[in-house]
């Protein structure tokens, strides 16, 4: 089953979707311009994300870019040779 990502910001140096998956959200961040404007922005993007929604998580092989933001890991695994973090962020 294909499950369908919304855009939920779009600018000119990211663009982050989300996706819903069994009561939570799964969130894509793409960077496209990576400087220290285009992090402040996303700070803000992402605390009103959070804010609007009671599960937000991450499924990603670059935990440290998730982890700016706060999430904790909740779970590890392989695939493919590469190995993937599960990062939940606590809201409301």
């Amino acid at each position: 089953m294909k499950l369908c990502k919304n855009t939920l910001f779009e600018n000119e140096d990211f663009v982050l979707e989300g996706q819903e998956h069994e009561g939570a959200l799964l969130l894509h961040c793409r960077v496209i311009d990576w400087k220290l404007s285009t992090l402040k922005k996303m700070y803000s993007v992402f605390a009103d994300v959070v804010s609007k929604n009671d599960k937000v998580m991450t499924i990603t092989p670059n935990p440290k870019f998730a982890k700016l933001f706060g999430g904790r890991v909740i779970k590890t695994f392989e695939e493919g040779g590469v190995e993937y973090e599960v990062i939940l962020w606590d809201t409301k």
